[in-house]
């Protein structure tokens, strides 16, 4: 899956490091010995470097003068399990399908990142719109929620017709890829040591009793035409050691499946917890972003008013050339649809 991220001018420095890999300290999560393999899909589409592209276009692109500015943003696309053969020709195409709906001009840079868990890309992009106000910051637009929510249909459409079948990106496929950093790896971390403790004790368990029975073991064919077949004889002898080292061995067994049951449900106290813990931080990651959301969308708004307000101001202004006879009529029209929207009316 794809999902969308906002960030302002402030976020610029950290983000683009952590795209280019440029930035000093890299996390615990990141494999540094595949970062060489990380590639840039918008190298040859813009090849500044991105924080002087960003600048540029900060530059010569009209927006609002706001610390809460949306000055890029950021469509991570996983990988979807299982589709690693496909995985350069899989971000290629959804680069281009992103390019088509934001915008090449728009572009930052597209970095693929194999050095983590499951290869995804960043597609970093300005959100700058061209309406009948000209070119524009204006994120509210380019990221509204009806326009998204198709997002992951079309690109399923677009991987369709490429590849002709359906790669995943809607049916789940993609949850691991989606998960945090340090959730994919305790994960790997915790199978891969119980599967080397099990394949330890498998090999040590068989090599013991392959030595102390192996040279009393008979084998014989038995049975004719289609059922022929070859059979383990065991004397009694061994019989009755077996049956007592069973008997002997019976209380260990019993402690290492209860070792194993107990693991197991901690294993499912500790997800439950992680999952509450999980929940409650997404909502409260919603609600503020909501809340981000309506700042933004407030201050929008009020950009737009005190644009209407000079308007106005400049259509009264404009009135004052008229004749005495047609401009006494527009006021009293004026004053009349004033006093319909607000009783006080409003004052020339």
């Amino acid at each position: 899956m794809a999902h969308l991220e906002k960030f302002t001018a402030a976020d610029s420095g950290r983000m683009l490091e952590h795209y280019d890999r440029s930035k000093p300290s890299l996390g615990e999560h990141i494999e540094k010995s595949r970062t060489a393999q990380n590639y840039n899909l918008a190298h040859n589409l813009q090849p500044l470097p991105q924080k002087e592209f960003l600048q540029a276009r900060l530059e010569k692109v009209a927006h609002a003068n706001r610390k809460d500015l949306v000055a890029f943003c950021d469509v991570v696309l996983t990988l979807p399990q299982g589709e690693e053969a496909i995985e350069r020709e899989f971000f290629k195409v959804s680069f281009d399908f992103f390019c088509e709906r934001f915008g090449r001009e728009n572009v930052i840079s597209a970095y693929v990142h194999k050095d983590e868990v499951q290869p995804h890309m960043h597609f970093a992009f300005t959100p700058v719109i061209e309406d009948e106000r000209g070119k524009r910051f204006c994120a509210k637009k380019v990221c509204e929620r009806r326009q998204f929510q198709t997002l992951h249909i079309d690109l399923s459409n677009a991987l369709v017709k490429h590849f002709g079948r359906d790669v995943g990106v809607l049916n789940g496929a993609t949850v691991d890829g989606n998960r945090t950093i340090g959730q994919l790896k305790r994960v790997d971390e915790k199978y891969e040591a119980q599967s080397r403790f099990l394949e330890a004790a498998d090999e040590q368990a068989f090599a013991v009793a392959k030595g102390t029975v192996e040279h009393k073991i008979k084998r014989k064919k038995v049975g004719f035409g289609k059922n022929r077949r070859k059979v383990v004889v065991l004397p009694e002898e061994l019989y009755n050691d077996l049956a007592r080292s069973a008997l002997t061995n019976a209380p260990a067994r019993a402690a290492a499946s209860a070792a194993i049951r107990a693991m197991k449900q901690s294993e499912k106290d500790a997800a439950s917890a992680s999952k509450e813990t999980q929940v409650s931080k997404k909502a409260q990651k919603i609600a503020e972003g909501a809340y981000r959301g309506l700042q933004r969308e407030n201050a929008e708004l009020k950009e737009e008013n005190e644009e209407l307000r000079s308007r106005i101001d400049a259509c009264v202004e404009a009135t004052k050339s008229l004749p005495p006879l047609t401009r006494a009529a527009w006021v009293k029209a004026y004053e009349n649809a004033q006093e319909r929207q607000n009783p006080q009316g409003r004052q020339m």
